[in-house]
């Protein structure tokens, strides 16, 4: 499981124009929702409307489906206690009181309630685009996704009743009066379909790519994804009122004197020595000293350096890079003064250590079966329950596809296969398993991670470079969005104002 992200992130986040998400499987919403259910005796919700007759209002609309005011306040709640239990140990930062009604509680322009009901709407609103698209497409939900769905809810049920709870007594406290079973399963009826579409829209975008087309969008786009190991270091002088014009002109060509004499040294070496020795000359704290001169031996893109700089170290000729090892340059930057800043100069002094490149990072294909020690009392019965699943998948046909059905049924992420994983992105037990050098296709094997709990690990195998999985990503990601935006216009949402604002908290 990654670190915040997925190895696939653009499953996960659409770009600025689409303000869309995928949604996660109900196996990991469950998983949330009854860890919410522990805290819940913490969150103090405040619904003026006790009784609940305005939650029956439609909220949103398209042609095939309505959204109940009830759903959406479920959805809005459901979004809200996600936040509170992914952050309860450090919810006091964010300025919100869970003692508090949301709608008492200043964010932003609005209120907390405000954010978390537009952060539901919108993903509400995703959600009806790709369950329209998913009938227009035929697709509909089978008898294995609907008994899903109310396994799901059953779940919820005996575990309320475990806590002591009425069934309708928890649920109009954890999510407002008004709100029952069937605004829940309605709305996840809704989600899973729209969740049947956006799987096959992406399967379908990632299968009809080839290695032409990801070839082409690195050409496009190689200021995004080529880089450079160089050693760079910038140091900044600003025109105080204390000096005069002649004084500062001084300055500036003391500076530039010294970043020219610095760059006098031809091999990685001296050029490293002549650095390291001019930062301790003038950075007084000498462990600033030691991390300014670590920081400044980087692999940097062409945002990551000011323009001149870039525009020489990314030059091309006949589509190759320029740029070799041991070349060096100094480029200087000068900015007007305006009525709020002074002017500055900068100089930067940048050694070549390789020529620019894609990046060729090896990555790994991988996939898990993920058990969260949260969602067990204890950590031996999460141990044990990947334990009785792995000899499930040891007494069947032990291949990719019998681990992923196991996977589907069982695991808490939101996938079970991630591709193209490269180092960084996971979490150490994991990754170290995973880029292990005597590992094999089909490798099988429970590992612990302190952060997650116990994975059922399976190795299919290495993955493509680095720089290519990044592309294949991002050109997912366009396409996809691309296909949202028009499906975003074929299929209109009608808002209904009352009915939102009957949403509570």
């Amino acid at each position: 499981m990654g670190k915040g992200q997925r190895s696939r992130d653009v499953r996960s986040q659409k770009d600025n124009k689409v303000a869309a998400k995928k949604t996660a499987s109900w196996k990991g919403i469950l998983a949330t929702v009854l860890a919410v259910v522990l805290v819940v005796g913490m969150i103090a919700l405040i619904f003026v409307d006790n009784s609940g007759i305005l939650l029956q209002k439609t909220a949103l609309e398209t042609e095939n489906f309505k959204v109940s005011a009830a759903m959406l306040q479920y959805a809005t709640m459901y979004t809200y206690q996600n936040f509170v239990t992914t952050y309860q140990d450090v919810i006091s930062y964010f300025g919100l009181d869970t003692n508090k009604s949301l709608a008492s509680q200043p964010y932003g322009d609005g209120t907390w309630l405000d954010y978390f009901r537009d952060s539901a709407e919108m993903s509400v609103k995703t959600n009806l685009v790709y369950a329209e698209a998913a009938l227009e497409a035929g697709l509909s939900l089978d008898d294995e996704d609907i008994a899903e769905i109310d396994e799901t809810i059953e779940t919820m049920k005996e575990y309320y009743a475990l806590l002591g709870y009425t069934e309708q007594g928890a649920l109009s406290m954890a999510f407002g009066k008004g709100v029952s079973w069937n605004d829940m399963r309605e709305l996840q009826k809704i989600t899973s379909l729209a969740e049947k579409y956006e799987d096959k829209m992406y399967e379908d975008t990632e299968a009809a790519l080839t290695d032409e087309d990801i070839e082409k969008y690195y050409d496009d786009n190689r200021d995004k994804y080529t880089s450079a190991d160089v050693i760079t270091y910038s140091e900044t002088i600003t025109f105080t009122d204390e000096e005069t014009a002649e004084s500062f002109e001084a300055k500036k060509t003391e500076l530039l004197a010294k970043f020219n004499e610095i760059a006098a040294n031809d091999t990685e070496a001296n050029f490293g020595a002549a650095l390291s020795e001019y930062i301790k000359a003038t950075v007084e704290d000498e462990t600033k000293a030691d991390t300014a001169y670590t920081n400044a031996s980087k692999s940097v893109q062409a945002a990551d350096v000011d323009k001149d700089t870039s525009s020489w170290l990314f030059e091309l000729a006949d589509g190759a890079y320029v740029r070799q090892a041991g070349e060096i340059k100094v480029t200087e930057e000068t900015t007007e003064a305006t009525d709020t800043a002074k002017e500055t100069y900068k100089v930067t002094v940048t050694y070549v250590k390789g020529t620019p490149s894609r990046d060729t990072a090896e990555t790994k294909s991988v996939g898990h079966i993920l058990f969260l020690s949260d969602s067990f009392a204890t950590d031996e019965e999460a141990k044990a329950e990947a334990e009785r699943v792995l000899a499930l998948y040891k007494e069947g046909e032990m291949t990719k596809e019998s681990f992923e059905k196991l996977g589907e049924e069982y695991t808490e992420d939101s996938s079970v296969f991630y591709d193209n994983v490269p180092k960084g992105k996971m979490v150490k037990e994991f990754e170290d398993w995973m880029f292990d050098e005597n590992r094999k296709e089909g490798d099988v094997e429970i590992v612990k991670s302190e952060q997650y709990g116990y994975h059922i690990m399976y190795f299919v195998g290495d993955g493509k470079e680095a720089w290519y999985a990044t592309c294949f990503d991002a050109l997912v990601g366009e396409k996809t969005s691309a296909i949202y935006e028009e499906l975003e216009k074929a299929h209109v949402i009608t808002v209904k104002e009352d009915g939102i604002k009957a949403v509570k908290g």
